[in-house]
């Protein structure tokens, strides 16, 4: 680049260059202290419609005193806070319907806008918006707003100047101004006036004397000039059609001339800034001037050249420029260099980085191959081209010579002394997708692959033992930190290997299950990883956990990363992050603290750092790999920016209507109306610093506590009247601060509604206390009247009452009397018939087995069969009445349900002998043995479930299932199912078959008799016995009947069942004679007046001979039962195991109506009875 001055004229030639190096020696050594950043070391960031801006045609520019960057465009005026766009365009005022294009900010903080298409002046403040038709006054000019020397706007027309004096727009009589033509004007500081003439030259205007100014003479390719702008002091700059740069200085001219910055295109803004730096906007890019030298901003290699309109300066020290094709640009000092695929790298997703020996060159590995790039020339080049197009996911270099690449689906590739070699699965590999490589410290190679760990000496391939069992096989990375190998898998956390042994870190934590992406190592020698929701950190082998809180905005963490200033940088899949280490909790996520955030448009190649990819980590610099590009990032350069930016309220909006600006403004509290539904508050600080994110904390002071959040705005509804403080301030992520920099107050009053006022409980309550006086009055004097008539038709109605109760009284008696007298029948003529109905069935039965005729044996199977039939009827009638009358009790004891389910199939075995049905038993092998049951009652209910299905079943299969539920150390649960594949149940009586006196109907049932009565005992038998009973049934298809009993009582085997308890045989036919261990010796040892004593000994016998002697003989079950109790009641002191089981065998033959077992019991007594001497009786 070319640069060269030129002063107007001198004596000599010695003189012209002694002026000169002294001119510039004072101009550097006055702009020395202040430091100037080289253009490389800005980032651009470019806010275009994609981040929010109404349009990328962009027009003129300003900064409000609050910090606002105001622009210009074609759809109205827009507004910029570093974060949201805010428009004002003709939807919101109707003459602005032909946009903005000039734009200025008044010492008033007034904003004034210029419309050229409809030649409209727009004044702007606190919210309210004015306007002047100026089609008389102006022509279409490129400049027409300017600043006065008060900070006043004024107008350029016609060649003459206008400003707004109470509310009308009258000319500003300038002298020396008369007769000129102009173009742009500069009201300097020195209170001189400067003009660009629109055809040639220039004027400067002191107490209106006019000197003019050839800009030839001065040593400028033209006379024209386009821009003039106020220097530091009293300087100007000045700059022509040519784009030669002028600058004036007490009283001297100087000339600066660039050949890239002539070739730009027309110049249309300059700035001058305290450090003597201008900045020159052109259309075809941005340049600056400093130190005697121009030059051009590097352009973006995706975007054309800048069409550059406007040059402003933000408060926090950026610089902005609107542009009219590229949107609004930002020059902020950047803290990483990168190297993008617009710059000189073209390879993609970048897997891994790492450096040569040299020291200032790294390898980078890419989906695409491998190129190298040196950081102190910035060359990128492509290198070792027989892995061009491999997915490249790690390199380790031991040599310069010696270099091993790692593949994604490729397996592992060796550059050794200029020959490249590849190992696969075909060379012992037991994956070719690896995923990273270290070097160890016995010089072997680990691998972390797909399918697990493996070491390579250069020769084969060794994978972990097989003894050494990890949760997965997908290993993500590999650290070494001294002789321990770090590794993490996916979804399992990460595991340490030192000497051969597999070290398990993240166990019992609350990572265990956790992918863990990658660690570094810091300069005090802790390790730091990220993982999914938070960062891990390793010292001294102890592992600790922070989780990140929830104002965090992303959770997938890959890359985390110690700088020199106690902070972390940490990266995810959508930015880059740097915290404090100060700031991290090791327990609570729900604190929140501030951050500072990167992303594409602050510079990064890209949002996304891919998950896999290997950052590396120096002591000052960290390389990390993007979707696009390398970071190379230099915390060093973070420079401590010590603006805080001015906090304000930015809108307040009540039930959908905003609030004015002014508003906003006034200092007296502002009353809402009552009912006030929905308040939303706007608060904002400008802020343009890429990286500089405001943490905000507000609250609405006597409703709720603090809150923070890096939202900027507050909702809420339906607030209670009364007198609130909305309070907002903010925290930036500053080492020297952590105070909060600002305030902004929004003071308010809801009025409440009437009744919501003292006023009106006042009036209530006094209306109450009136009303209630005249009520008390009136009631006391009506009282009066009524309380005589009251009295006589109380004691009218009290008589009455007292009748109709000693009626209700007799009712109910008589109800009760006659329900008793009615079970007390039943029971009786139950009670009464089958007495002589169990001597019909037992003498039939002994005639059934000694008549030989069979005409007369058929006669009596009929009688028998008749009668057994008529008998349970009559006991199910009997059970019946006793359930209703609340008079039958459970009498549990230790009871082997298997047992039970066994003999009720031997009971029920004759039934079987007419059809063809096969009957099977099933118990699950948990089932416990004994429990404390009633067996008679649970017998009972299989009897008749078991009964109906052999009844209702031709032919096919019974299945009985028994099976444990639930069960503790104490109680069980158990069900019993039985499957039958008869006839089945129609839908319709499924709910019926439970109700008294209720069976399917006589067409289904094929004539099959029964009283109705058997399923409505079970189910209230096993609602007793704290279960239920359902039914599942198709018809014709069977049906499957479950009982369930809970929490039945767990017992041990009771001593006397192992005495009479026998194996049963479902199939086998009644046995006639008694277990074999059972005669009259048996009966004796029961009999033992030594055991019993006298008294005990003399009421058994007692008991034996006048009562369980006869009712054996009649088979009388009622009288059975009876001396069953008073036989328990004997042995309750004694505990004889033979009486117990006396007691159960008479049970048994009762339950089963068992007349040759009875009578053969029977005679054994008698034997017994027999041998007893009579001085013991």
């Amino acid at each position: 680049m070319h640069l060269h001055t030129k002063p107007p004229r001198f004596h000599s030639h010695s003189q012209y260059w002694l002026l000169l190096l002294l001119s510039l020696l004072l101009f550097s050594l006055s702009y020395a202290s202040e430091e100037v950043t080289a253009l490389e070391d800005y980032l651009v960031k470019n806010l275009t419609t994609e981040d929010g801006l109404p349009m990328n045609q962009l027009n003129y520019i300003d900064v409000s005193q609050e910090g606002f960057l105001w622009i210009a465009s074609f759809e109205g005026l827009i507004r910029y806070d570093g974060v949201d766009f805010k428009s004002i365009t003709h939807h919101d005022y109707p003459e602005l319907r032909g946009g903005a294009f000039d734009l200025t900010i008044d010492r008033h903080n007034g904003l004034w806008a210029f419309d050229t298409n409809q030649r409209y002046l727009f004044h702007s403040r606190q919210g309210k918006l004015q306007h002047w038709e100026t089609d008389q006054l102006t022509e279409v000019l490129d400049y027409n707003l300017f600043l006065d020397w008060d900070g006043e706007t004024v107008l350029l027309g016609k060649h003459r100047f206008y400003h707004v004096i109470d509310g009308s727009l009258t000319e500003y009589p300038l002298p020396g101004v008369e007769g000129r033509s102009i173009h742009y004007a500069l009201f300097a500081n020195d209170r001189s006036l400067w003009l660009a003439d629109k055809n040639y030259g220039m004027y400067r205007i002191v107490d209106g004397q006019s000197t003019q100014i050839d800009p030839k003479t001065l040593g400028s390719k033209s006379g024209r000039i386009v821009l003039l702008e106020q220097g530091i002091g009293q300087t100007v700059w000045a700059i022509s059609a040519e784009n030669d740069l002028l600058h004036f200085q007490d009283g001297k001219w100087s000339l600066y001339q660039d050949p890239v910055l002539q070739q730009s295109g027309h110049t249309r803004a300059m700035l001058s800034v305290s450090n003597g730096t201008v900045w020159i906007g052109t259309q075809n890019g941005m340049f600056r001037f400093q130190n005697g030298q121009i030059k051009k901003l590097p352009r973006s290699h995706y975007q054309d050249e800048d069409h550059i309109y406007s040059i402003v300066c933000t408060p926090d020290g950026n610089i902005a420029y609107s542009t009219f094709n590229n949107g609004i640009k930002l020059l902020q000092k950047r803290v990483f260099q990168t190297h993008t695929r617009e710059g000189a790298f073209k390879y993609g997703v970048v897997r891994s980085i790492c450096p040569e020996v040299n020291g200032h060159s790294y390898l980078i590995g890419s989906i695409d191959g491998v190129s190298r790039i040196d950081s102190k020339s910035g060359q990128i080049e492509a290198r070792f081209p027989e892995l061009k197009g491999i997915d490249i996911t790690d390199i380790e270099i031991i040599t310069p010579d010696q270099i091993y690449f790692s593949s994604y689906s490729h397996g592992l590739y060796a550059y050794i002394d200029g020959k490249m070699h590849r190992y696969t699965q075909e060379d012992g590999l037991p994956t070719n997708t690896i995923y990273q490589i270290q070097k160890m410290p016995d010089g072997r190679l680990a691998l972390a692959t797909y399918d697990g760990l493996v070491f390579f000496d250069g020769e084969s391939f060794a994978p972990l033992p097989s003894e050494a069992k990890l949760p997965s096989n997908l290993i993500i990375s590999l650290f070494l930190d001294g002789d321990t190998l770090w590794f993490s898998m996916a979804s399992a956390g990460i595991y340490a290997y030192r000497d051969g042994q597999i070290i398990p870190c993240s166990q019992g934590s609350e990572i265990e299950a956790t992918t863990v992406f990658h660690l570094t190592k810091d300069r005090d020698g802790n390790l730091w990883g990220g993982f999914s929701g938070g960062i891990l950190k390793i010292k001294d082998e102890q592992l600790e956990i922070f989780q990140m809180p929830k104002s965090f905005p992303y959770i997938n963490i890959f890359h985390v990363w110690r700088d020199a200033s106690e902070g972390l940088w940490i990266t995810t899949n959508t930015g880059l992050y740097r915290v404090k280490i100060a700031d991290l909790s090791p327990s609570d996520s729900s604190h929140a603290f501030t951050f500072q955030s990167y992303f594409k448009a602050d510079g990064l190649p890209s949002n996304n750092i891919t998950a896999l990819s290997e950052a590396y980590a120096e002591d000052d610099i960290f390389w990390v790999p993007f979707s696009g590009g390398v970071l190379e990032l230099n915390p060093s350069l973070l420079k401590e920016n010590h603006y805080y930016p001015e906090l304000l309220i930015d809108q307040v909006e009540l039930n959908g209507i905003n609030l004015s600006p002014a508003e906003l403004e006034e200092s007296s509290p502002k009353a809402f109306a009552p009912g006030l539904r929905h308040l939303r508050i706007n608060y904002t600080a400008p802020l343009f610093q890429g990286g500089e994110d405001l943490n905000f904390r507000y609250r609405l002071q006597g409703f709720e506590d603090w809150r923070e959040s890096n939202r900027r705005e507050a909702v809420y509804t339906n607030l209670p009247p009364g007198d609130y403080t909305f309070e907002v301030t903010y925290v930036l992520d500053r080492s020297d601060s952590d105070n909060e920099a600002q305030w902004a107050r929004f003071h308010f009053k809801i009025e409440p509604y009437f009744h919501q006022t003292v006023w009106f409980y006042f009036l209530i309550v006094s209306a109450f206390v009136i009303v209630a006086f005249i009520a008390h009055n009136y009631r006391l004097r009506r009282a009066e009247r009524q309380n005589k008539r009251l009295e006589m038709l109380v004691e009218q109605r009290t008589q009455e009452l007292k009748h109709q109760s000693e009626e209700l009284l007799m009712a109910k008696e008589h109800a009760e009397s006659a329900n008793r007298l009615k079970s007390e029948f039943t029971a009786n003529i139950s009670h009464e018939i089958r007495t002589p109905m169990n001597s019909i069935i037992g003498f039939t039965d002994i005639l059934r087995s000694e008549t030989q005729d069979p005409r007369h044996k058929d006669y009596l199977n009929t009688v028998y069969r008749s009668a057994t039939m008529l008998m349970a009827m009559f006991n199910d009638l009997l059970d019946l009445s006793k359930i209703e009358a609340n008079k039958l009790t459970m009498h549990p004891r230790p009871s082997d349900l298997v047992l039970e389910c066994r003999e009720a199939l031997q009971m029920l075995s004759p039934k079987l002998s007419h059809k063809d049905l096969t009957v099977s038993f099933e118990c699950s092998p948990d089932f416990p043995q004994w429990l404390q049951i009633d067996p008679t009652r649970f017998r009972q209910v299989l009897l008749n479930i078991i009964g109906n299905a052999i009844k209702f079943t031709d032919s096919g299969e019974i299945k009985i299932h028994l099976k444990l539920l639930q069960s503790s150390k104490a109680h069980a649960s158990i069900s019993c199912q039985i499957m039958d594949t008869g006839i089945g149940i129609p839908q319709k009586m499924q709910k019926r078959i439970f109700q008294a006196f209720e069976q399917a109907s006589r067409d289904f049932t094929r004539n099959e008799t029964g009283s109705g009565l058997g399923l409505t005992i079970s189910q209230r038998l096993v609602k007793m016995m704290n279960g239920r009973i359902y039914v599942e049934s198709q018809e014709g298809f069977g049906s499957s009947f479950t009982i369930e009993l809970h929490n039945l009582e767990r017992c041990h085997q009771p001593k006397a069942a192992a005495t009479v308890a026998e194996p049963v045989n479902i199939n086998a036919q009644p046995n006639e004679n008694l277990p074999p261990e059972i005669d009259a010796a048996w009966i004796l040892e029961i009999l033992n007046i030594e055991a019993l004593g006298k008294e005990l000994f003399d009421s058994l016998l007692q008991i034996i001979k006048t009562e369980l002697m006869p009712a054996l003989t009649k088979m009388d079950t009622e009288h059975l039962q009876s001396v069953i109790y008073k036989l328990q009641s004997i042995n309750q002191s004694k505990n004889i195991d033979s009486l117990d089981a006396l007691c159960h065998m008479i049970r048994e033959y009762s339950e089963r109506i068992d007349i040759s077992k009875s009578r053969s019991l029977r005679r054994l007594l008698d034997e017994a009875l027999s041998e007893i001497p009579q001085t013991k009786t």
